[in-house]
């Protein structure tokens, strides 16, 4: 599903956050090309900050 995103030239600099409710697979989804793994139970000022880390990290990527 990552690589469909990052083929798509309208989405291919999208930031990809994946939340799950388990650790579990964390290596497997950032090898996949994520761009960041998030698990449950996350405070919510955490995936903000998350968020926009991304944001802003994702205008440099040109």
């Amino acid at each position: 599903m990552v690589s469909n995103i990052r083929k798509n030239k309208l989405f291919s600099k999208t930031p990809v956050i994946i939340i799950s409710a388990s650790r579990d697979g964390k290596e497997i989804a950032i090898g996949a090309g994520i761009d960041d793994f998030i698990s449950k139970h996350f405070d919510i000022d955490e995936l903000i900050k998350r968020i926009e880390l991304q944001l802003n990290s994702s205008g440099d990527k040109t």
